[in-house]
Parts: structure tokens; sequence; C-alpha cells
């Protein structure tokens, strides 16, 4: 069109929009705001739950020692990250048991944001950060459920999460799940008509944990082949979001580990080759569990083909959550994982998301699907598909007497903590300590409930000894090791070293040098020794 063709289209005088397009406009912006609003309560409603939880129910103090020890793990992490990490390098992450890297960047991360914010470092604040995700995650099933279905579905998919038990106790646990899982829900929801976002939100999730990385990459890839008429523009865009983050970081994984996908190379060729797995003797139970999974992995199989190949309304969310079913069954049906099973399996954290898309499931089922039956129509007025919603929720609560029995349990566990971190404190007199390498609950109970400096610990994993390749007894009393070990010891200013029974290169240390180490102190009802450092006279002699 030249100059002049311009001219004359700029002559037209334009009809007015329609009344009926201005009704239309208006309709649609309520139905946003409502949506929105309708998103915004049910946040609220499974925060005040999780919340409730958290501080009424159980102790906050408490996310399930023993049981759900990773809490205080990833809580150490974070907390030492924040007291050593950072200063050591860029976003260098800090534990007493090398695995800093192990699950990803995201939790620490959060976590020392949270500690900043409220002033506090207790794991209280890990648990209400993952509980304010976990409904963040409510709040976004809504907007998902509303984009490919309708806000009946929507309703009944958010009422159920919100109010699901499994949820509720998980969300307030502090583990990594509840971190990923809103941004998987929101990669889905920003597709395609934001592409960029929708990949940056890939990328988020795959910072959460190990198993997001097949999520985030199975889910891009399933946008990519599904959505043809999206166009190359936005699956460029997709890509960029997710590629150059994760290029990045990996760059970052690279430098401080040495493997640029770290902890997805390290979880798979533990937990599912079974490096880890505690049990070589199955029970009954356990056969029974493998080959359920099995059926699982068989099924999710077979309706994940289905789903490519029919590509029915809301595929991605389907995708998701048939394929995190699937993970678990190929995991514990086919992978070493099984080595690790316990009843209580199917309560525990990685239950949070395959529940969810349950909910998601039955409430498109009963709101979508279900009006469309013809003979079901006659039965609108008693409204069956709400009272069937109602009658789901009902029964799913029965399983708070599980995880409270279970959760009970480890009271007792915790508490034993508070007193083992109490008879450390009684033989520590400033300084540093070689500290354990493998009790995450007595290091949270040491600086939480006795004031611990976090920087005056030291871990017995990178204690002198990790760095010989030989036994340093061979040759103790004319070779270097002996002046290697206790330059260390004056250079850290260690004064207390605190082991497990039956560590023998302390005991070793003991028994060679009494002028220098005292001797070991068992800690009551606990399989723990204590060793008083004489710091001073080792700063004098060496």
């Amino acid at each position: 069109m030249d100059k002049h063709e311009e001219w004359i289209q700029s002559l037209v005088v334009k009809p007015p929009p329609s009344s009926a397009t201005t009704e239309d406009t208006a309709a649609t912006k309520k139905a946003r705001t409502w949506m929105w609003i309708f998103s915004v309560s049910f946040f609220l409603i499974a925060l005040i739950v999780r919340f409730w939880f958290l501080f009424k129910v159980s102790t906050p103090d408490n996310p399930g020692a023993g049981w759900f020890g990773d809490a205080y793990h990833h809580w150490q992490i974070a907390y030492l990250t924040k007291e050593i990490g950072l200063g050591q390098g860029f976003l260098r992450l800090w534990d007493l048991k090398g695995m800093e890297f192990f699950w990803g960047l995201l939790h620490p991360l959060l976590t020392i944001i949270a500690f900043t914010i409220t002033g506090s470092t207790s794991i209280a604040v890990e648990r209400g950060m993952t509980a304010v995700f976990g409904s963040i995650s409510v709040a976004i099933v809504f907007l998902v459920v509303s984009k490919y279905w309708n806000k009946q579905a929507a309703f009944g998919a958010s009422l159920l999460a919100a109010l699901n038990p499994v949820g509720i106790f998980n969300d307030t646990s502090g583990m990594v799940e509840p971190l990923g899982i809103p941004f998987l829900l929101l990669a889905i929801y920003f597709w395609p008509k934001k592409p960029l976002l929708a990949g940056f939100c890939l990328f988020v999730a795959i910072l959460a944990r190990a198993e997001y990385w097949i999520f985030a990459l199975g889910i891009f890839f399933a946008m990519v082949i599904i959505y043809r008429r999206a166009g190359s523009n936005k699956k460029a865009m997709l890509a960029l979001g997710l590629l150059v983050p994760l290029l990045l970081y990996m760059k970052y994984l690279l430098d401080y580990t040495g493997n640029p996908i770290f902890p997805f190379y390290i979880n798979y060729l533990t937990n599912i080759y079974g490096t880890w797995q505690l049990k070589t003797v199955f029970s009954a139970s356990d056969i029974f569990a493998k080959h359920l999974f099995q059926g699982i992995l068989a099924i999710t199989v077979l309706s994940s083909a289905f789903i490519f190949w029919k590509k029915p309304k809301g595929s991605l969310v389907y995708l998701l959550g048939i394929g995190n079913w699937m993970f678990l069954g190929a995991s514990m049906g086919v992978g070493a994982y099984i080595g690790s099973y316990e009843d209580y399996v199917w309560y525990v954290r990685f239950m949070i998301l395959p529940y969810i898309f349950l909910g998601i499931l039955i409430s498109v089922f009963l709101f979508y699907y279900l009006p469309k039956i013809r003979f079901v129509k006659i039965l609108d007025k008693i409204k069956l598909n709400y009272l069937i919603l109602i009658g789901v929720l009902l029964a799913v609560q029965p399983v708070w007497v599980l995880i409270m029995n279970k959760y009970k349990s480890t009271e007792a566990t915790w508490q034993q903590s508070v007193k083992v971190a109490g008879q450390i404190m009684q033989h520590y007199d400033g300084g540093k300590m070689i500290f354990l390498e493998g009790s995450p609950d007595y290091t949270y109970a040491l600086v939480k409930v006795y004031g611990f400096d976090g920087k005056n610990f030291i871990s017995e994993m990178f204690d002198p000894y990790f760095y010989f390749k030989d036994d340093p007894y061979a040759d103790w009393g004319t070779g270097t090791d002996r002046h290697v070990v206790f330059e260390w010891l004056k250079t850290n200013d260690i004064k207390l070293i605190v082991t497990y029974g039956g560590t023998e290169r302390y005991a070793k240390l003991s028994e060679l040098e009494p002028d220098y180490i005292g001797k070991g102190e068992y800690l009551a009802n606990a399989n723990i020794v204590v060793y008083k450092v004489n710091e001073e006279k080792i700063q004098k002699d060496f």
C-alpha cells in the first residue's frame, strides 16, 4: 500500500464498535476479574489451613524428625550457605555432608531470602515458605483448569488441592517439592501466549530438584510437538526462556562440581540404580508394591501415548500428571528405589503433584464431562457433581489418622535431638568444633535451641584425614602426617571434636596424643563421642 492509498483509507469513516462487542468486552473483563478473585481466595484458603497446621497442630521446630529428616538437611544447607558459603564465592552453597548441590539451587536461595526477610533462622521459616508456595500451587490450579476446561472444574480441583491432607502436611514440611510444582503449572498456564515466561518457569522448576529436570524438559518437548500451530517464533521464545538460563546454571554447576548436570546425574546414579537404597531383602509388601508400580508404569505409558495421539483439551496438564505417575512407576517398579519403599510412601512429599493431578481428573470429569451425559442431566437439580465432590473431599480426610500417627512418633526423635545437642554444649567452651557430617537435626538444635554460631561448624567429612590417600598413622612418629593434622587443628582453632562412636581416626589420635586430644566421652543415650582439644598447647607446640 503506497502513501496515496493510505491517505484514501484514512478518509474512510470506521463504524463505532457495536453494543454487542462492548458488552462482550465488559463481560470478558468481569469474568477475568472473578477468575482472579477465586484464584486469590483459594490461595488464602490453602495458606490459612497450612499455617494452622504448621503453628497449631504440628511442632514448628519438628517437620518430622527421623521421617522427614531431609527438611533439617535442607535447612542446614541454607543456613550454612548464609553463614559461610556466600563468603566463599558467588552463590557458593555449603553443607557438612558435601550434598549442597545435590538437590538444586532454588530451595537454599529462597530459604536464605526468607531468613533475611524475617530476621529468623528457624526451620519454621523454611516450613512457612514452602507452605506459601504450596498455596500458590492451589491458586494456579484454578487458573490452569479454568483455562482448559471451565470454572466449575477449576473450583473442584482447587478445593481438593487446598484441603488434601497429603498436600497440607507436605507443603508445610520444608521440603523442596512445593517450590517446583507452581512453576511447572505456571509454564502450562503461560503457554503459548507468553512463551518466554513459560520457558523461564520450566527453568526455575529445574532448580528445585532432580526429578523436575525430567518433568520440565518433557513438558518443553510436549509443547513443541503438540502445539504445531504455535509458530516457530513462539517456540523459539520458549526455548530461549528455558535454555539460556539453563546453560548458565549448567556452567555454575560445572564450576563448583565438575559436572554440568550434577543434581540429575547424582540422583539417578544413586536412587534409581540403588547406590543408597536401604534394603537388600524384600518383604511380601515390597514385592506387591513393586508389581503395583509396574502396573502404574504400563498404564501411564499407554495413557501418554494416547494423549500424544489424540491431543485432547488440556493435553499438557494430562502429560504432566501422567508423567509424574509414570516416573513413580519406573522408579519403584523398574528402578532400585523400591529398596526404600515403606507403607507411608503413599502420603510423602513426592505424592503432592500426583494427588493434585488426581483431583484435577476428578473435577474435570464431574464438572466438564459428566454434565454432557444425556441421562445425567435429569439429576442436575440435586447437583450430583457437587455431592460427589463433597463425598471425595470427606473420603480423603481419614488419611490424617495415618499422617498424624506417623508424625507424632517423630516427636520423641526431635526431643532426643535437643537433649543430645544440650550434652554437646556442656562440653563446648568456645572456638570451632569438628562436627558430625550426617545429623542435621543436631545441627539445628544446637543453633536454634542453644544459640550456637554456625560459623564455628567444621564438618568431620572435610577434616585433614579427608586429604590423606594412605593411612596417616602408618608412619605417625617420624613422618609429616602428624604435623599436617596438628597444623590443621591449629589453623582452624579446633577446640572440640564431635563424632560418631567407632570413628577410628579420632580414637587413634586421642590414644597416640593424650597431651593434645582428651579421652573420648560418650554422650548418654547416643552413639556420639566428644573429644576436647587442648588448643592452647597445640598453638604453643606447633
